[in-house]
């Protein structure tokens, strides 16, 4: 029954450490969808720039 109380013990504990991470699997896959599906697009970088310092070209 020692051995018992022990190993749950530790397990708490390490559930315990574990819920402290701030990245949830439901936050993983939100930054997932938003960030990786979308390709990078360089001339829309460059037409946004352009359109803001320029007065748009």
């Amino acid at each position: 029954m020692e051995l018992y109380a022990k190993l749950t013990l530790r397990s708490l504990t390490a559930l315990k450490m574990a819920s402290k991470c701030s990245f949830t699997l439901c936050k993983l896959r939100f930054l997932d969808h938003f960030c990786l599906v979308m390709k990078h697009n360089s001339s829309f970088a460059v037409a946004s720039v352009g359109t803001t310092f320029f007065g748009g070209l």
